[in-house]
């Protein structure tokens, strides 16, 4: 069918354009067609691809590659990911911090080869991607990861202490947003206060204490 967004085919209640999906409006049990290999907006930005749903399944296809951001609503429910290829596929999905971050720690992610198991910290490529775990009140990153992304800890209302590892190279501007009791940031000897970017705890004018030698 033609409509304003050109030539578009779809699937389960999914709209379908040259592999990407674009927009799903169905609820309950989603089945992403696998001839998908990206989720994302519409090129005007008008709306994301799962804003308008409630979901409790989804069901990816081994085609997908990359979930853009903002594609998913937040998940106040557990909901059940069925990931039709194995655990080392899914995790070379570009993106899919953009669909971990929007669901509870205790959904699950089945694959061919088991059950993927939900980290509370997302590193990717040595790039600590997300905190995963909303309910933390203390995060002890483990050693590994060389980068603090921008929004990697974001609305963690009852986080209150963050300690970085010594392989922590570099902190991005707004690290750390939306975390109302953080008190504490415990920083490795090697980074300088000086390297700290002006807005990497932007919200945070309450964060007293910074221990470099811990």
């Amino acid at each position: 069918m033609n409509n304003i967004y050109g030539d578009e085919c779809v699937f389960n209640d999914c709209i379908v354009i040259d592999g990407e999906l674009l927009h799903c409006y169905a609820n309950g049990n989603i089945v992403i067609y696998p001839i998908v290999e990206r989720i994302k907006a519409d090129e005007n930005n008008v709306y994301t691809a799962f804003q308008e749903c409630t979901i409790t399944s989804l069901e990816i296809p081994r085609s997908l590659k990359e979930i853009y951001p903002n594609t998913f609503s937040v998940q106040f429910e557990p909901i059940q990911i069925h990931y039709m290829g194995t655990k080392k596929e899914f995790e070379s999905i570009t993106g899919k911090v953009n669909l971990l971050k929007c669901i509870p720690m205790n959904s699950v992610v089945s694959c061919l080869d088991g059950v993927w198991d939900i980290p509370d910290i997302l590193v990717e490529n040595k790039i600590i991607m997300a905190c995963l775990n909303k309910t933390a009140t203390s995060i002890t990153v483990p050693e590994g990861p060389e980068i603090l992304l921008e929004y990697s800890f974001e609305d963690l209302p009852q986080l209150q202490s963050l300690t970085l590892p010594e392989s922590i190279l570099a902190i991005d501007n707004f690290a750390a947003v939306d975390c109302p009791s953080l008190t504490e940031v415990y920083i490795p000897s090697g980074i300088n206060f000086k390297q700290i970017p002006a807005k990497a705890f932007e919200s945070h004018t309450h964060v007293k204490k910074y221990i470099y030698n811990w």
